[in-house]
């Protein structure tokens, strides 16, 4: 992916042309922020990154001062953020530290507890989110953005509600769903350029859009992008992940209604 961007970007001149200056390279490959990153949905890998290797203490210093460590980190980074005290402006101390312990929370909830949660549960909590989607779209109207701290807790209900729907019986699922959700990380990193790929086309050119009308243009988007990102994912993204599984096991598949 970084490479086809570049190719990308290289070819379409005063599209993103920070990007390409030798500096903004380096941390784009080895995403080293701040950015401009070529792929722009990669900017928040650097934060995952930094969790892996908070997480990687578990194995060295055990279960219990891990804990402490982390309701440590996790009390700072909170104090950090409502300007309670200072201590570093850094990845370490990002407020998405907490968002990403909130997930391992709330995977530990399920594991541990293992809850049985019906639809309504599930449909509940994905109203949450939605209804969240529209205050913080509001907020972003009106000069304010808090994306961590509006759709934290939503998208963790919706995580847990859907682990509990999971677990209380067999579920099957179109197989359409199933592809999508497999090929979810690589429809997120495609999606930026695939829409300047084909927005601009469809949305710019008078004769096109006067034919297909808003509706089907959106629907040409859509799909347009979904089918990238697909193919993206089928091309690189599952190759590279049944070499790796190759060192970790086999991974349970989850079962589609088409078979």
């Amino acid at each position: 992916m970084f490479l086809v961007t570049a190719l990308y970007l290289w070819t379409h001149p005063q599209v993103n042309d920070a990007a390409l200056a030798p500096d903004a390279l380096f941390r784009a490959a080895f995403l080293y922020p701040p950015g401009p990153f070529l792929v722009p949905p990669s900017g928040t890998l650097p934060y995952e990154l930094v969790c892996y290797l908070g997480f990687a203490a578990l194995f060295v210093v055990g279960p219990t001062l891990f804990c402490v460590a982390a309701v440590v980190w996790c009390g700072v980074v909170l104090a950090q953020w409502y300007d309670w005290t200072s201590v570093a402006e850094s990845l370490w101390m990002s407020p998405r530290v907490l968002e990403w312990f909130l997930g391992a929370a709330g995977a530990l909830f399920v594991l541990r507890v293992r809850p049985h949660v019906s639809a309504l549960w599930l449909t509940l909590s994905v109203i949450a989110v939605l209804v969240m989607a529209v205050v913080d779209d509001v907020g972003i109207a009106r000069g304010s953005y808090h994306d961590i701290r509006n759709f934290a807790l939503p998208y963790l209900l919706v995580i847990v509600a859907g682990a509990g729907y999971e677990l209380a019986a067999p579920r099957r699922y179109p197989w359409l769903l199933v592809l999508l959700g497999e090929a979810s990380y690589s429809i997120y990193l495609t999606h930026f350029y695939l829409i300047r790929i084909v927005v601009y086309p469809v949305y710019g050119h008078p004769i096109i859009a006067a034919w297909l009308g808003s509706t089907v243009q959106d629907l040409v988007v859509l799909t347009t992008v979904l089918a990238g990102g697909v193919a993206c994912w089928a091309v690189i993204e599952r190759p590279l992940l049944r070499r790796s599984r190759r060192f970790v096991g086999t991974r349970p598949h989850v079962r589609s209604a088409g078979g």
